[in-house]
């Protein structure tokens, strides 16, 4: 999860120097928990500023790092998930690269270390750090714990990653898959089953339902208002003009409503454009390590389909249908 993504670089010296300290002077593990913790804790926070390099840091460290406990996770699933906890005390789950369901190998490891590389090249910092690591020698994922979350139970599908999951081909979003921090930030975990190997098309990224709606209600409301215009017999001019209010009122309350509801569904500018500008060649020379020839194939048909949406939104809306974009909240 980049941390560096929200530090500013006197803080963070700060931290490493007091985390070497601790472990110069052979401090306890739970002292440099607390550390690692509140920079997990700090990790999804908008307002703070990038650096580029701790990223590779931590994922070096995840792969790399001495692993001093594990444990099954409650309700692990077929993937035999685990916590683990490093020698400094950061922890996160771990699962095996390979496994069975239904009578089918399923590469689990491949697809979250996909979902996490697409997730980092588009700048949407929804997926945790996560790295290929064995434990006890058998071949898997580590994605370290996320903190600084709320508690209430989840409900329902975020709209926030429906694009990011329809163009990864994971059809099984749901409440026990996907975070909320306490600033209202989605996290989306476990992504074991992404890069499905067809084409069901945008299944939530439903840009061209909410134009239809769209225009369907502006042509109401258009005739609506040439009625008006056509039968003024026994209005004053007063409720004349009160009628048109409300038309118009109507008509840009429901403009409002879609772009919102866009905004949300297309996210920032910057990541149209990488989805637009990086060509099939460039996307199959970055997926190749981890998709099959056939999986590569319709990642490359639903990021068509996603950018057709998003033009075809563009041709009514222009570039209000994308978030605004903060200045250091841009893609890298």
């Amino acid at each position: 999860m980049k941390l560096q993504k929200w530090f500013t670089a006197k803080p963070l010296i700060v931290v490493l120097t007091l985390f070497i300290s601790l472990l110069s002077f052979g401090q306890t593990h739970s002292s440099c928990q607390i550390i690692f913790q509140k920079i997990q804790d700090q990790a999804w926070k908008k307002d703070s500023r990038p650096l580029s390099y701790t990223e590779k840091d931590l994922k070096g460290y995840l792969q790399t790092g001495l692993i001093t406990h594990h444990e099954l996770v409650g309700g692990h699933g077929i993937s035999r998930a685990q916590y683990v906890t490093y020698q400094n005390g950061t922890m996160g789950i771990w699962k095996r690269d390979v496994y069975e369901h239904d009578h089918h190998v399923i590469e689990g490891g491949k697809a979250e270390i996909m979902a996490y590389k697409v997730d980092r090249f588009l700048g949407l910092m929804k997926v945790p750090t996560t790295v290929y690591r064995d434990l006890k020698g058998v071949p898997g994922t580590v994605q370290i714990l996320v903190g600084y979350l709320k508690e209430e139970v989840l409900q329902g599908n975020p709209t926030e990653l429906v694009l990011f999951d329809d163009l990864i081909g994971n059809f099984d979003r749901h409440n026990e898959n996907y975070l909320v921090t306490k600033d209202n930030r989605v996290i989306a975990i476990d992504n074991g089953n992404a890069g499905a190997s067809v084409n069901k098309g945008m299944t939530k990224f439903k840009v061209n339902k909410l134009i239809e709606s769209y225009e369907k209600s502006q042509n109401l409301l258009k005739l609506e208002e040439k009625m008006l215009t056509e039968n003024t017999e026994g209005y004053s001019p007063k409720e004349l003009d009160e009628s048109r209010k409300i038309i118009h009122s109507q008509r840009n309350e429901f403009k409002s409503k879609t772009l919102q509801d866009m905004k949300t569904l297309i996210g920032k500018k910057s990541i149209y454009l990488k989805l637009k500008e990086t060509s099939d060649q460039e996307w199959t020379d970055f997926l190749k390590s981890e998709l099959t020839d056939r999986q590569i194939h319709f990642f490359i048909e639903r990021r068509q389909s996603i950018l057709n949406a998003i033009e075809k939104a563009r041709s009514v809306f222009g570039d209000e249908v994308f978030e605004k974009e903060l200045p250091h909240q841009h893609s890298n």
